[in-house]
């Protein structure tokens, strides 16, 4: 299933990007606040970092959607190519017995 090895490649690059995101949020911004003087820029900082956390969050429920999403796609492949498996044997018991009628 390539397209099921093309997804897991894009989940891998999507895990290292939300990896990397978080490790530069913890290096630049996990002290909400800390620039706070009195130059009033806590406040700006703790905006950019609960911004920055909430779409770390939502790329990692689409993260979870996705792998969710890829079981159901190998499930029902799998589901798929056992019908296809059981088509063929009932397809060729068919023609044996075609064969054995007209006398082949």
């Amino acid at each position: 299933m390539p397209d099921a090895s093309r997804l897991e490649q894009a989940l891998s690059r999507f895990d290292a990007a939300i990896d990397e995101l978080a490790t530069a949020m913890e290096h630049h911004g996990t002290a909400p606040g800390r620039a706070e003087g009195g130059d009033g820029a806590g406040a700006g900082e703790d905006d950019r970092h609960a911004a920055l956390q909430a779409e770390l969050e939502a790329l990692r429920e689409d993260r979870a959607r996705l792998v969710d999403e890829l079981k159901g796609l190998r499930e029902r492949n799998s589901e798929l190519a056992d019908a296809r498996t059981k088509a063929v044997g009932r397809i060729d018991d068919a023609m044996s017995r075609i064969r054995t009628v007209l006398g082949e």
